[in-house]
């Protein structure tokens, strides 16, 4: 299709542009965002951990500040494995070490975490001020609200499970489910 355009052009092979033109564009947006973030008068953070499929533990670290207009923006400043304990002082270390990276340890205000007792710990470590994250909160009610319950969702799942796994029952239940007596037409009122 190119060639029908400009006979001429030639589109870059796959080394240049991830030698080359992939690390340009990223150290322009590093740039950017550094010199966005460290512009800002003060900042907030969230910052949650999350142990991978691999059973490896992973932080992330976001920012978030007001400019001009009353425009939020928020920025990730860094996502990575997280090689020790998840004790309050390695995550404290590792939060100022972070904010100590982008420059703005000093601006920090706030920060958003859920509320696990190392996270709540590392925040006050760090000295800033914790709010615990909302969306936690309904989260342990709905968790905790289905505990009474849950050998009815064991057997539940189980029956699904079994539908799942054999085509042959499946089609047995869907020619159950068409006999007269499951017809909800015949039992309405």
């Amino acid at each position: 299709m190119t060639f029908l355009l400009n006979e001429n052009y030639v589109p870059p092979s796959r080394k240049p542009v991830s030698n080359s033109l992939l690390s340009h564009v990223f150290d322009n947006t590093l740039m950017r965002v550094r010199s966005a973030v460290q512009a800002a008068s003060y900042s907030c953070m969230t910052t949650d951990g999350c142990t991978s499929v691999k059973n490896e533990n992973y932080i992330a670290v976001t920012a978030h500040f007001i400019v001009e207009n009353c425009n939020l923006k928020s920025y990730l400043l860094s996502s990575f494995k997280f090689h020790d304990k998840y004790t309050a002082e390695n995550i404290s270390s590792e939060l100022q070490n972070e904010t100590s990276t982008w420059g703005i340890t000093n601006k920090i205000v706030a920060c958003t975490t859920d509320s696990a007792p190392n996270m709540v710990k590392a925040v006050m470590m760090c000295k800033w001020w914790h709010v615990p994250c909302f969306a936690h909160t309904p989260n342990l009610i709905v968790q905790a609200s289905l505990e009474p319950i849950t050998d009815t969702r064991a057997k539940v799942k189980s029956i699904v499970e079994f539908f799942k796994r054999s085509p042959q029952a499946l089609e047995k239940l869907h020619n159950i489910q068409k006999l007269p007596y499951f017809n909800t037409e015949t039992r309405l009122p």
